[in-house]
């Protein structure tokens, strides 16, 4: 599945945005953060559903969206693994 113009004009923005946050001293936090309007909608999974083949392009050309996908997954994998602890 390729992605749509949407899409990627999605991937664009955030690229922006964490590039932004990183130059103003912005950790990761700040990252999660500043990304959160784009990270709340259903048209963000989409995204992230798309296949590595799909993103590594993306990933590759554009670093801040690289970025932010590295913190996603490393907070997905800390989730996994009970290093954060999820409410029930």
């Amino acid at each position: 599945m390729s992605l749509t113009a949407k899409q990627i004009q999605m991937i664009l923005d955030i690229d922006q945005q964490v590039k932004k946050t990183t130059s103003q001293g912005g950790d990761e936090i700040a990252i999660l953060k500043s990304c959160a309007p784009f990270l709340m909608g259903d048209f963000f999974n989409k995204v992230l559903r798309a296949s590595s083949k799909d993103l590594t392009p993306y990933y590759e050309k554009y670093s801040g969206f690289y970025q932010l996908m590295e913190i996603l997954e490393t907070l997905a994998g800390n989730i996994a693994d009970g290093s954060i602890p999820v409410p029930k």
